[in-house]
């Protein structure tokens, strides 16, 4: 009899447990956040700002954790492995998360992780060197079909690479690629004189507009707000579209009702116009999405993703300066 008491008691309390888990008093302590990249990165610099948002909605401090290295593959690995309790989550680069995972293999599955809000979609643009004779898409286009690989341009993250590769599919030309480890160390190339173009982030294309350097092409749907004067790839006639989100994700088994709590505190941070204003003013391209839009926007896109990396895996095994 005892031991059938103690046994039932011992029930009690795991079910108990079980139910503190995942009960709507969620969060009961601080949240952990994985970044990674490292700190003062685009990927950083708007994780830190979109969750000093959230951080206000949901009631406890969210604090960053940068775990760089790998091209991200260091800190993916890291949010795939961690307990899915709702105390460790991560932003994604997204698509370099899902192109990482096609041409390398990695110890996690970015199909798995469950995709909770985004609030970038930043356009890849293309940048021509400082009073040079690329002055424009279609002086670009024409030098590169009459001379093949000569032009010269600097990238850094997947989703540039993915661009260069559409671009040239696309146009039916041929460019070299020089890699860099971050956006700003390929930006630097394009200043220096050593490229003679980049296929860089959104933000960096804002700095060098700034300083005279001509943005002659965006991946995006429309032009960006800071870039007024700059042409989708669209608009002349080329399809080509390769947009940066950050996507705040948590590990796959994460209870329900925590996702709920995490997806309502977001979609409220969402609708603070300050956020829009910062992010915007930042050089990004704001653009807020969560629960079946978001699923929805990732599943469409992996597969155009997975394919062009697929077809193309040489361009993205190569080593960065």
């Amino acid at each position: 009899m005892k031991l059938l008491v103690f046994a039932c008691v011992a029930c009690i309390v795991f079910i108990c447990g079980l139910q503190s888990a995942t009960a709507t008093d969620y969060p009961r302590k601080n949240i952990s956040v994985i970044v990674p990249y490292g700190a003062g990165g685009g990927t950083d610099t708007q994780a830190r700002l979109f969750l000093s948002f959230v951080e206000k909605t949901i009631g406890k401090p969210v604090i960053i954790v940068n775990k760089p290295g790998a091209r991200g593959e260091i800190g993916n690995t890291a949010i795939f492995n961690a307990k899915p309790e709702g105390y460790m989550l991560g932003v994604l680069a997204y698509p370099d998360s899902t192109a990482l995972e096609v041409y390398k293999e990695v110890k996690y599955n970015a199909s798995e992780f469950i995709y909770i809000a985004s609030y970038t979609k930043s356009p890849v643009v293309l940048i021509a060197k400082k009073d040079g004779p690329l002055k424009d898409l279609e002086g670009f286009i024409a030098y590169a079909k009459k001379n093949p690989g000569k032009i010269t341009v600097s990238m850094a993250a997947d989703s540039h690479t993915l661009a260069t590769v559409f671009l040239q599919n696309e146009a039916g030309i041929k460019v070299t690629p020089v890699f860099y480890k971050s956006g700003s160390k390929a930006l630097n190339g394009l200043l220096g004189g050593h490229v003679d173009a980049a296929m860089i982030a959104t933000q960096f294309g804002v700095v060098a507009e700034s300083q005279g350097f001509p943005v002659i092409g965006v991946a995006g749907d429309e032009r960006v707000p800071k870039l007024p004067n700059s042409p989708t790839f669209k608009e002349k006639g080329y399809n080509l579209k390769v947009m940066q989100s950050r996507i705040l994700v948590a590990p796959k088994g994460t209870p329900e009702d925590v996702v709920k709590v995490l997806t309502e505190a977001c979609n409220k941070a969402a609708e603070e116009k300050e956020l829009r204003a910062k992010i915007e003013n930042l050089g990004e391209v704001y653009h807020f999405l969560s629960e079946d839009a978001l699923v929805s926007y990732v599943n469409d896109t992996n597969a155009q993703v997975t394919k062009a990396v697929k077809e193309n895996k040489g361009n993205f095994l190569r080593k960065k300066k």
